[in-house]
C-alpha cells in the first residue's frame, strides 16, 4: 500500500543505499549500485519500527569512523544504528525468515544497534550531524535544539566488533549535552547547520513563520 514519505538520505561512504522513511513505520534501503541479484533501485531490505519515524541522517562519525544511521521518531526518541551491519542483517537469511509483510521487525536486528537517545517529548523533526563537535544536532516540535556530543566505547559498534564477542549496547549518558536552546514557542520544523567565518551556527524556523539563528559555540 502506498503511504507519505517522511524523509529519505544516502548512507555513507561505500555502502552506496538511499534509506527512505514512510509513515507506516517502514524503513526502505533501495540499491544505488548494480550488484549480481541486486540491480540499482532494488529493494536492499526493509526494516519495520516500533515508532513512526519523522526524519534521517547518516554520517560517518569522526571518532571511530563508524558509519551511522539515525531516525528521529514521533515519541521524540532517537535510536543510531550501525548501517554496515544493518545493511548485513537486512541479507541475511536467518533474518529474513522474521519477515512480516515484507519487513523485517526492528528486534530482528537489533545487533546492528549502537544506542537509543532519548532527546525530545515530541516529533523529532530534523537531525544533522555536526563533525567538527562530534555531535549530533536535533531540532523538534517540543520546540528544544539540542546539540549532544556523541560519545560510545568501540565494543559498541556491531561492524568493529569481532565474532564471537560480545556486543556492549551504548550508555546514553555518556552523550553529553553540549547545547539547549529552547529556539521558538511553536515547535521546530526545520534546521540548518552554517558554517561562517570560522563560526559554528544554526537556522531554525517554525510555524510561527520565523527563522531564528543560533551561535552553537557559547
Amino acid at each position: 500500500s502506498l503511504t507519505a514519505v517522511q524523509d529519505m538520505c544516502l548512507l555513507p561512504g561505500t555502502l552506496s543505499k538511499l534509506v527512505v522513511a514512510s509513515a507506516d513505520r517502514v524503513i526502505t534501503l533501495y540499491e544505488l549500485q548494480d550488484h549480481a541479484g541486486a540491480p540499482r533501485w532494488s529493494v536492499h531490505g526493509r526494516m519495520l519500527l516500533k515508532d513512526m519515524p519523522i526524519c534521517l541522517a547518516a554520517w560517518t562519525h569522526v571518532a571511530d569512523e563508524a558509519a551511522c544511521l539515525a531516525i528521529g521518531t514521533d515519541v521524540g526518541s532517537v535510536p543510531i544504528f550501525d548501517a554496515r551491519k544493518l545493511v548485513s542483517l537486512l541479507r541475511d537469511d536467518r533474518v529474513r525468515a522474521e519477515m512480516v509483510r515484507g519487513a523485517i521487525p526492528v528486534r530482528a536486528v537489533e545487533r546492528a544497534l549502537i544506542l537509543t537517545l532519548p532527546l525530545h517529548k515530541d516529533w523529532v523533526t530534523q537531525l544533522v550531524y555536526e563533525p567538527g563537535l562530534g555531535a549530533l544536532v536535533s531540532g523538534s516540535l517540543d520546540s528544544y535544539l539540542y546539540v549532544t556530543q556523541l560519545d560510545w566505547p568501540q565494543d559498541a559498534v556491531p561492524s568493529h566488533t569481532p565474532e564471537g564477542v560480545a556486543l556492549v549496547l551504548a550508555d546514553p549518558e555518556h552523550c553529553r549535552r553540549m547545547c539547549t536552546v529552547r529556539a521558538h514557542g511553536k515547535g521546530i520544523v526545520w534546521l540548518e547547520l552554517i558554517h561562517y567565518a570560522g563560526r559554528k551556527m544554526c537556522a531554525t524556523s517554525s510555524h510561527e513563520r520565523l527563522v531564528n539563528l543560533w551561535n552553537l559555540e557559547t
